[in-house]
């Protein structure tokens, strides 16, 4: 009874339960969507696939709104400027891309890759450094298209395999952005399908490495950002996953698992404090905790040691849903005493259970519920990459679980065997929770079946827990399916009971109050300016922030603070904000990574999205030290690249007495002058370049 009509979520937040009630928008047309328009919802039939608008009432308030077009839902959809690009069909031009702005003015073709009827069915979308990379099929075959945010002008990126079938297949490219550059998986008809690489444009846009040798192509498997790697599985001829990296230039295996066919190698991959977690499989231990720095692999713990008939046992940790509390991550792995809930540092020591729910050989089968964050799936986040995993409510984190008394029901967990409870026993041992929730300011909603009304919305705020409406009424399920907020109200899906089959669902609209977290955070940039790099970013709301801590690091790692801006402590209106990095040159390196630290006056601490800069543009920097100087004065200065320089110290009446000329620099360079000679008073160092020059001064004591 779940859509599977293919959009993305732009927006997540945590919101307020008030003694709520679900209200009906739309009757049996199934439609799913996302707020994306000025002040309307853009919705899908998954019903016929029309595309439908609202403003969240019911009634005209919900309508189709285009007639000359369905979006084809298997070939998803992209949004730039607050636009969808999407796989649009009709008679006349078969499957080609349109546009949609919500209104049916407003929804038309973009082009016509193959005339007539015959469809090019643009795929694979993605947006990057603002504009929407698809891939789409013409004359050359299926290759990449840029569709440009500033202009709207379609170009092709790069003709990689020219002719049909041309470098992919329909969703074949598995796009991914990790630290500013766009990576596919793509075929140019020697190599088979490998791992590609692009800045957007088409001389930056080239074949990373060859794995599998000749025409063979290579399985890839999931893809995820350590630091300034990227790191990911291969799945080799034996279908063992083997753990590679690049950073866009090099790549290279990091370890190679060499198990038989029926084992896994390595999958699962999450980052924790600096390195990557996965379930890792060898030959001595079985399936059990890894880790790697992206240089080497080990194995963390043998959870489950031994061995059964000369096969060892195996743990499998789960790690795909991990949630971060108090220092460690928590997951879930199997022993002699069944799957049960386990956390770690990161050490062997240090690896423990942390409760034993379901005593005996059973366990108790739990699933973790992470905060979801879907707007990571814009920045080509791997499925198993969209969770806010340092998220928690109230200090802890809700999960399902079987004790083997009560059947699989709500629990929650703190990190400690005392801070694990059931939060409420929902019907018999054959009832309980079902897997679909949605975190609020308050509490959670989720899914249960109390074994007389059937699969319906809950909600709980911890401690207890009570069905929020019986949508179909009796013993009749609605399987809801929380979607979305618009106007500070949480949508989504159910079956009232009364479409001609249970596919058929309805639109709901859950009368809860809006109570966001803290700081939401709408919108965060970073733009290399002539003389600094400039940060700017938005809030749609603040409850109780103290302020933004802004960071820097060199390797995507380590981040130092380097700034503070004052937040507006409560605030329901869009707020904008900035800082500029004017000591961005003394960091020593081309590329920069900077992220917001999110400080409550509660003392919560979040962190908003890594971004990149590189230093490729022109500018210049220059710094003097000590200041005042007696003997010997430090320069330091740079430019992003530059043919010439000079260096020249001159008193304030403009006489010159000191000159220095330099061949082509690049980044930042230190030059240590002896000023002994100079008598004491101010002066002025000037740095020259083909690009411009830059003043400082210093006092000689």
């Amino acid at each position: 009874m779940k859509k599977n009509y293919v959009v993305l979520l732009l927006f997540i937040a945590f919101y307020h339960h008030a003694n709520a009630q679900a209200t009906i928008i739309n009757d049996n047309h199934s439609l799913g969507g996302y707020p994306i328009f000025n002040g309307a919802i853009f919705l899908v039939s998954d019903v016929d696939s029309t595309l439908w608008t609202s403003d969240g009432t019911s009634g005209t308030g919900t309508k189709q709104y285009a007639f000359n077009v369905k979006i084809d839902q298997d070939l998803g959809n992209g949004i730039l400027n607050n636009k969808i690009y999407f796989a649009g069909v009709d008679a006349t031009h078969g499957t080609e891309l349109w546009v949609t702005d919500g209104t049916q003015a407003g929804t038309k073709l973009v082009q016509d890759f193959i005339a007539g009827t015959k469809s090019s069915s643009p795929a694979d979308f993605i947006q990057y450094k603002g504009d929407l990379y698809f891939t789409d099929s013409s004359s050359s075959g299926r290759e990449i298209y840029k569709l440009s945010g500033t202009n709207g002008t379609i170009s092709i990126l790069k003709d990689i395999n020219p002719g049909i079938p041309g470098a992919f297949d329909r969703n074949s490219a598995d796009f991914q952005i990790s630290n500013g550059l766009l990576y596919f998986v793509a075929d140019n008809g020697t190599s088979g399908k490998e791992l590609w690489v692009s800045n957007g444009t088409s001389s930056g846009t080239k074949l990373l490495k060859d794995i599998s040798d000749g025409n063979a192509s290579t399985s890839f498997f999931q893809f995820i950002t350590l630091g300034n790697q990227l790191i990911f599985i291969v799945v080799t001829a034996t279908y063992s996953m083997d753990l590679w990296k690049t950073d866009g230039t090099n790549t290279s295996l990091i370890h190679s698992f060499n198990v038989p066919s029926f084992a896994y190698g390595a999958f699962g991959l999450m980052v924790f404090n600096k390195k990557i977690y996965f379930a890792g499989t060898d030959v001595a231990h079985g399936t059990e905790l890894w880790s790697t720095d992206g240089n080497s692999a080990s194995m963390v713990a043998d959870i489950f040691p031994g061995s059964s008939s000369g096969i060892p046992n195996s743990s499998t940790p789960q790690l795909f849903n991990s949630v971060f509390i108090k220092g460690k991550f928590l997951f879930t792995a199997a022993t002699d005493k069944g799957t049960e809930l386990w956390s770690s540092d990161g050490t062997a020591a240090n690896t423990q259970m942390i409760k034993d729910i379901n005593a005996g050989e059973e366990g108790a089968d739990p699933v973790l519920f992470p905060v979801i964050n879907f707007s990571k799936l814009l920045e080509g986040a791997g499925i198993f990459d969209f969770y806010d995993r340092g998220t928690l409510f109230n200090g802890s984190i809700f999960f399902a679980a079987n004790d083997g008394t009560n059947g699989t029901q709500l629990w929650k967990t703190d990190g400690t065997a005392g801070g694990t409870k059931m939060v409420q026993a929902i019907g018999g041992p054959n009832y309980g929770v079902g897997d679909d929730y949605f975190y609020t300011k308050t509490g959670l909603y989720f899914t249960a079946n109390d074994g007389a009304h059937g699969a319906e919305p809950w909600f709980t705020n911890g401690t207890t827990a009570n069905m929020v409406q019986d949508i179909n009424p009796g013993a009749g399920s609605s399987d809801p399916d929380f979607e979305f907020v618009f106007n500070s109200k949480l949508f989504g899906t159910a079956d009232n009971g009364n479409g001609a089959s249970s596919d058929i669902l309805d639109l709901y609209r859950i009368d809860a109050t809006a109570s966001p977290l803290p700081v939401q955070l709408m919108d965060f940039k970073a733009m290399l300016q002539p003389n600094a790099v400039q940060l700017t970013w938005k809030t749609a709301t603040e409850i109780n922030s103290r302020d933004f801590g802004i960071q820097r690091s060199t390797d995507g790692l380590n981040f130092s603070d380097i700034g503070t801006v004052a937040a507006s402590v409560n605030s329901t209106t869009e707020k904008s904000y900035g800082f500029n990095d004017n000591q961005y040159l003394e960091a020593g390196s081309n590329l920069l990574y900077y992220r917001l630290q999110l400080n409550d006056l509660d003392g919560n601490i979040k962190y908003s999205n890594v971004l990149t800069v590189k230093l490729d543009a022109p500018t210049l920097s220059l710094k003097t030290y000590p200041n005042p100087v007696h003997t010997q004065l430090s320069i330091l200065f740079g430019t992003a690249s530059s043919k010439t320089a000079t260096l020249k110290i001159s008193d304030l009446k403009g006489h010159e007495l000191y000159r220095q000329d330099f061949g082509k620099i690049e980044a930042i360079r230190l030059q240590n002058i002896n000023v002994c000679g100079l008598a004491k008073g101010t002066y002025l160092i000037q740095l020259i370049t083909e690009k411009g020059s830059s003043l400082a001064k210093f006092v000689k004591q």
